[in-house]
Formats: C-alpha cells, structure tokens, sequence
C-alpha cells in the first residue's frame, strides 16, 4: 500500500483526534487599511515562437529569454531554442539550439560570457527514469561546442543504475545542481526522508554538498547563487543559500508562509527578492524580514500553475514579464505569450476590506477573487497572522484591534470565539442572512447554525459539518446513544473486556474530545464565572483517568485495528463522519453494521455536530457588513464543497449525497457490466472493499445530520490550560484537589482579562 493511501486511511479512522487536537478552529502581508489601493494591470506583448514546453525563463540587462523545448518538432523548425525578447524595443528574436540527436532539453542556463547551456536527457517514462544525461555547450548562434555525457557518473556516484532527477537547475556558470530524495517504507511504519544535494561542475566531477532529513520544495538559481528551500506541508519554509554560505546553514527568511508551491525570484537590488507562493506575488527585503504581497495572479487575470504561468521577472520597480498559456496548436501544443505586468497610477482609490487569517485556503482565495473582479468600490485583501502558530496569530490579531487595526472579518482558527463574542467585538449575522434575497437559515442541513449561536445571536456559519461520535458494532450497541459519565461506567462494567471500551484510545486524547462536549458546562461567559472546582468537573477527570496513558498509534498499521474491531476487542473508538461515505468506510472496517453513539456528557447530548471546515466572523466595528457578506455567502454556497465533506448548505449537501451513491460500473472480459468498488484495501491477508454508498446507507447520514445536537466549540486558552495542568493528577505528581485549583484559578485569570 502506497504513503498517500495509507495516510488517508489513517486520517479517516483518527480525524476525530485531529480535529480535536488542533483546538477550535508579526510579519504582515497587507496593511489594515489603506487610503487608496493601486491595481496591477496586464498587457500582452505578442512574442512569437513561445511554443511548447516553457523550460526556465531569465533576464539579462532589458533582455528576457525563454528556453523552449517543442516535442515532435524537427530541430530545424526549432525543437530546441532561446526565445529572446529585447523589452525596450519589444522585439523578438529566437536562437536555436542543435542538442544532441533524440535527446529532449529540461533545462538551459545562460552563461556568465553570453553563451548557453542545455541540460539534455533521454527519459524513460515506463521506469520514471533519465536513461542518458548530458550537459551541452552552444555558443550566441546557437552553434555547440561541447557535448558532456555525464550518465556513468551519475550511476557511480549514486550507486544505482536508474537516475532519478527530481528537480535541477544550471547556475550561471554552467554548474549542474540536483537533489535526489529517498522515502522510508510508510506501510512498516518508517517515516523517514532522507534528501541529498548534488552539484556537477564543469569537469564531470559529482560532489554531495547536503544531506537534509526533510523534503525539497525548491532549487534553483536567484540572483547567480543556488536557493534551497524545505519543509514539510505542516512547517514553515526553511531556506539555505548553497553558493554564499560556506557552512550551508539555514537562512532565517522569516517568510511566514505554508511550505507548498514556493520559489524565489531575482530581485533588483542586493537585499530584494520575490517570493511567489500559491499564485501570490510578495516582495520581501532580505534586510529587515518585512514581506509585502504586491498581487495574486488570479486578481489579475492569470491563471497560477505550472503549465499556465513561468515566474515572474522583474524589469524594474512594479513592472514584471510572465510567461502566460494563451491556448494550444491544433497538434495540442501549448501556446505561450509574454505578459507585462504593471502598477497603474491611474485607479480609482478603493476601499480596502481585511480579512485576518492564520492560512489562506482555496474556498477563501476564489471568493475574494470573484468579489474583487466585479466590484468598482471595494478591494478585499487576505492578512495572514503569525507563524502558523494560533497562540502567537491570536496575539498579533488582538494587538491590532487593541490599535484599532480592525479586520472586516476573521477567521475562527485565529479567535477565542466566546472571548470576542463577550467584549462585543462581532457581527450577529442573523440579520444579513435574513436580508439576503437568495438565503434563509431553512436552507442549512439540521441544526448547523446552532454550531454558532450563542443565546439568540449568530455569529458564524460553518461550511462543512462532521458528525462526532464514538462508533462500534451494532448489535453491540443496541438501545445506547445517550449517556451520562455513571451510565457511560455502567455499560463498560457490562462488557466481558472491559478495557474494549477504552482500548486505543489515550488519556490525553479522551480529555481534548470529553472537554469539547462538556465546556459549557464549567464556564459562563456571560457572567466570567468558571467552576472547575465542583464535583462535576472532578469526576470527568477520574473517568478519563480510566484510560490508559498511551493510546494505539495513528501510524499503526491498519490491518491492527481490523483485528481488533472484528474480535471485539475494541467495543467503541472515536470516529467522526465528515463525508458521506464515511459510514460505508467504516462499515467495511468494521465488518458490520455500525452503530453511532454520544460522548457522555452532563447533559446526556448524544451524538454532536461541529464545524470541520473554514468559518469566519464579521466584526461589530465593519463600515462594510453587506459588503464582506457577499464574500461569506460565496464560501458557504461553493458547489465545490460538495466534493470537500458534509456541506452545511442544503443544495451542496443534497450534491453530495447524489456522488456518494455514483456507482463504479466496469465492464468485465466476457462483457458483462459489474459494479467495483470505489476503493479497495489489501492489508496482509485482510482485504476491504468499499463500494457507493446505498441509499439506506446515505439515509443514515441524513438522519444523523438532521438530528445531531450542535457543539459549542470551546475556548482554545482554556482547553490548553485543563490540557496542561491535568498531566499532573494523571502521572500523580499532584491530587485532583490541587489540579482543579491551579485550573479554576488560571482559566479565571484568563476570564478576567
């Protein structure tokens, strides 16, 4: 079984724990608030020969060239050639490079004295490998003068008789750097990555300049030195400068961006650079840290991705060269332009509308886009706060309102909802959603807006939702569903196994999801009053001090929680449906049919619905409420959510419910038609398959989302807080006497800020 299958696997069976554990959901990309905000307008410059494959883009003094590999094209018609675009005089001329025969160029660098460089290699698509690699030396004309075959290093130096080139770039003088990374086996449980640097000089000779256990996210050229940036998608981007630092120590960038979809650009003095990351365009100046975001390529009309737009080239301060897809020939070739991109000085001033958040994600980039292209008066720009880090976003976000830096809205990951709720800080959103001619709260699945409610006030509408409950065996669970902690220790004495009920999962685990479900019932925020003292309170940590200190792993591998769940060794493990399939995984896992069943609660809630996607909050203090609502509305009524979870907007979820229940229909050797499963798992000698979803199946779902009680999500400060204090009443280093103290008096320290 591949990592990525695995993953999912694993994603599906612990999400509960990931969503729990990530808590209820300053360097600055925008200003709060400007006077006037100027556009970035484009114009096509009509360059001709841009046809193929558009292999590295550079600028030398007013010239940018363009690599361009044709494939299929004979060489003289121009199969390899530099497409050079003089951008004083807006004329083209094009160099053809003769490479070596049946060879296809991956990369071209041009040379310190004017000449050109060509990385050739003949690739091996069945084996995924580069079968011959040369290195090619042409002069102005495009004439060679030198051909370098450089496979049988390559096989000595990395001891193996299949290369493997999975990213490279040619320096100015002629210097081939690549990096080759190894993945451990996921499916034994190795994690590990191991990357190595390389670099070929001019002499053939191959020298192993790094080793990193981390992936690559890029190599390349900026400004004559090699850039090398890694990091894992949950960390930050970490860069080293393999040409200026002897040592090759990591640069501190403080870039403060996700690590996905990340280069760097030539700058036009020593300490700039531009950093373009998920069709975003910053300046960042190397000297004081500080990142500005100049443009998205979508506000402008350009289409981010590999295939549709090269890295932009800066000509001078505001003015940058792209290599834009403008269509393809009738033999599917892709057709290419150079676009210039300019700050006009002659827009109309617009008001500026913040939205502060801790990441930006797809739903929020294309709402804001759309908004931006059809209104003449307003200009939405996405803040990014902190590091990643909520705490540390948190901060910096109430700083700037405590400077009356006020975001028009925020996202919930970034807030203490209740704390902001409190100090009068946000919109109640029932009267733009009742205003608005296309919505009413009828058209929401449940009660998935009660998630947000608080008294008659509503303040957030979720986009996706996700059931959150403990699972197991039907006929196991028969007449259960609601229950309190007493009644919760009652069935667990019942079962032949008592640790069935609790195996798996761990203490620390148990306390994130039972505090989510029973916070409302220690803090009141209306009066800033807490009781973590009671009795109550009390016996929720005793029963969590019933399971054990380490639960199973969420990299164990999948056939071990199989076992378990057909043995009955496990009666019940948290498992929250966030799909519509979900049901029909976990059924297939189970072996049966499941049963749903609540949390014990206080209260006797049963099973809960919470948010699992992105929401945000509209402040009290925006001039621009129906304005920013508009952008909201997109969010919550995107049919791509249908594809994404358990939309909260009945159409989506309706949408999403027709998918699930798509059959995999294929036809067999003899010609009959069959059904397949949509996804099949072979772990050992266990296989799963998962089919669509029945009807009967779906219904399920339905029934849950319809009658699901909604959660209040809880305060992250004061989750953190009974987090970190509990530890000590379960290792025994403190009585729960002194636990629940130090708790109730810092939780009300926190209350009282």
């Amino acid at each position: 079984m591949n990592r990525v299958v695995l993953h999912k696997i694993l994603a599906i069976i612990t999400v509960i724990f990931c969503m729990f554990l990530s808590g209820c959901k300053a360097t600055e990309s925008e200003s709060s608030h400007q006077p006037e905000f100027l556009e970035y307008t484009t114009s096509e410059c009509n360059v001709s020969y841009l046809q193929g494959a558009i292999q590295r883009v550079l600028k030398k003094d007013a010239k940018i060239y363009a690599g361009v590999y044709q494939k299929g094209v004979k060489i003289q018609d121009g199969r390899y050639a530099v497409v050079i675009y003089d951008t004083i005089a807006a004329t083209t001329e094009r160099t053809i490079l003769q490479g070596p025969e049946n060879m296809a160029m991956l990369n071209f660098a041009l040379l310190e004295e004017g000449n050109y460089k060509g990385l050739f290699v003949v690739w091996d698509a069945d084996n995924n490998k580069c079968s011959s690699i040369c290195l090619s030396t042409f002069d102005q004309s495009g004439s060679m003068l030198e051909t370098v075959d450089i496979t049988e290093e390559l096989h000595e130096k990395l001891a193996t008789d299949i290369v493997t080139l999975n990213s490279f770039t040619l320096d100015a003088k002629g210097n081939l750097y690549f990096y080759t990374t190894m993945y451990g086996d996921v499916a034994a449980g190795d994690y590990s990555i191991e990357s190595k640097i390389y670099v070929v000089d001019e002499k053939k000779q191959i020298q192993l300049i790094k080793e990193l256990s981390d992936d690559v996210l890029m190599l390349q050229e900026v400004d004559s030195q090699i850039w090398l940036a890694t990091g894992r998608m949950e960390d930050a981007i970490v860069c080293y400068n393999l040409s200026n630092t002897e040592e090759k120590e990591p640069m501190d960038l403080k870039l403060n961006l996700p690590a996905q979809n990340f280069e760097i650009a030539e700058g036009l003095e020593e300490n700039q650079k531009f950093i373009i990351q998920s069709g975003s365009v910053y300046e960042y100046r190397m000297d004081s840290g500080k990142m500005v975001k100049l443009f998205d390529y979508e506000d402008i009309g350009l289409k981010p991705g590999t295939f549709n737009t090269s890295k932009p080239v800066a000509t001078g301060q505001d003015e940058f060269y792209v290599a834009k897809n403008i269509g393809e020939s009738e033999a599917g070739v892709r057709i290419y332009d150079l676009v210039k991109i300019t700050k006009s000085e002659n827009t109309s001033p617009k008001d500026i509308l913040t939205i502060a958040v801790l990441e930006e994600n797809a739903l929020l980039k294309e709402a804001v886009v759309s908004f931006n292209q059809t209104s003449e008066q307003y200009k939405a720009v996405i803040k990014v706060y902190g590091d990643g880090e909520k705490e540390t976003a948190n901060d910096l976000l109430q700083a700037d309102i405590a400077a009356g830096n006020i975001p028009d809205m925020i996202a919930m990951d970034v807030i203490d909802l209740d704390a902001m709720i409190s100090k009068g800080l946000l919109c109640d959103l029932h009267g733009l959603l009742e205003s608005d001619g296309d919505l009413s709260k009828n058209d929401f699945v449940g009660r998935s807006l009660e998630i947000y409610e608080r008294g008659d006030k509503l303040y957030g509408i979720p986009e996706t939702i996700g059931i959150v409950a403990l699972s197991g065996k039907e006929k196991l669970l028969e007449g259960k569903g609601q229950w309190n902690i007493a009644e919760f220790q009652e069935f667990i004495q019942s079962l032949p196994d008592k640790s069935a009920a609790t195996k798996g999962i761990s203490k620390a685990d148990m306390l994130q999801i039972i505090m989510e479900q029973n916070m409302a019932e220690f803090v009141d925020w209306e009066t800033r009053t807490c009781s973590f003292e009671s009795d109550t309170f009390k016996e929720l940590l005793q029963f969590v001090n019933m399971y054990p200190d380490e639960g199973l792993s969420t990299e164990a591998n999948l056939l071990e929680y199989a076992e378990m769940f057909h043995e009955d060794e496990i009666v019940l493990y948290p498992n929250s449906i966030c799909d519509v399939s979900g049901y029909s995984f976990m059924k297939a896992l189970w072996g049966e049919e499941v049963a749903y069943v609540g949390y014990p609660t206080a209260n006797r809630n049963g099973i809960q619905m919470t948010d699992v996607g992105n929401s945000y909050v509209i402040t009290e203090k925006s001039a621009n409420k129906e304005e920013i609502w508009k952008i909201l509305k997109h969010m919550i009524t995107n049919p791509k959510l249908a594809e994404m979870g358990l939309p909260s907007y009945k159409p989506s979820f309706e949408s999403a419910c027709e998918k699930a229940m798509e059959r995999n229909m294929v036809e067999e050797a003899d010609g009959s038609i069959v059904e397949a499963p949509i996804m099949e798992l072979e772990v050992e000698d266990m296989v799963f398959e998962i089919f669509a979803s029945t009807k009967e199946e779906v219904d399920k779902v339905r029934n849950l989302c319809e009658t699901a009680v909604p959660m209040k999500n809880a305060s992250p400060k004061i989750k953190n807080i009974i987090m970190e204090e509990a530890v000590a009443y379960f290792n025994g280093q403190k009585t729960i006497d002194e636990v629940v103290g130090v708790i109730q008096n810092r939780a009300m320290l926190y209350l009282n800020e």
